[in-house]
């Protein structure tokens, strides 16, 4: 989430069962293997209902991984799918992290002017021995590193004095309120900062 000098850049996953399985077992006292039956004993189709019934049960609940008790875990709380909308009501900011697993995680940031994407950066943190480095790809273009400067639960904050802007990333853990910012670093007045809420774990 940087942003550069000369221009700005800062699925539901459905769960596919088969048919049979969604249909199973949803007509009460009609047998698992055959399908629903209307009054008269012909063929029927499941109803809604029953199909989103079969669909609850057959899926399997989605449970967070562990988060790691390496380097990579204090960034675990990033995980999970969050929206900062803008002040006029029309696009806002959208910023994705996977799971931290193997030493890393992998992130997107996507800037919505109304429906249109205005820009997008690749994001991931990764282990470097025991200390963590935040990598920031603005448009996909050349990467741009920021060593891990302090850590608390909840709270990450990055920094590269050598870069133009931003020098410093800073992400806290609010409940359900993520708000990152960056500036010029400590002191500055240049800064940018965003409030995100979580949309999904």
């Amino acid at each position: 989430m940087i942003r550069s000098r000369r221009r700005g850049t800062w699925l539901l996953l459905g769960t596919l069962i088969p048919l049979s399985a969604a249909l199973g077992g949803c007509a009460g006292s009609e047998r698992k293997d055959e399908p629903p039956r209307a009054d008269d004993g012909a063929p029927r189709a499941a109803t809604t209902s029953e199909v989103a019934d079969a669909t609850r049960a057959a899926a399997p609940e989605a449970t967070p991984p562990p988060v790691p008790d390496t380097p990579i875990g204090k960034a675990a709380f990033l995980r999970g799918e969050w929206w900062s909308p803008a002040a006029n009501g029309r696009g806002g900011v959208e910023e994705r992290w996977s799971s931290a697993r193997g030493g890393s995680m992998l992130g997107t940031n996507r800037m919505f002017a109304g429906e249109r994407l205005a820009q997008f950066e690749f994001l991931r943190i990764v282990e470097r021995g025991e200390e963590l480095t935040y990598v920031a790809q603005p448009g996909g273009g050349k990467a741009t590193r920021f060593p891990l400067a302090r850590a608390e639960p909840g709270l990450l904050v990055f920094e590269n004095p050598e870069h133009d802007f931003p020098k410093r990333i800073v992400y806290r853990l609010d409940g359900d309120v993520l708000t990152a910012r960056v500036d010029g670093g400590e002191g500055s007045r240049q800064a940018m900062e965003w409030t995100f809420r979580r949309q999904a774990p």
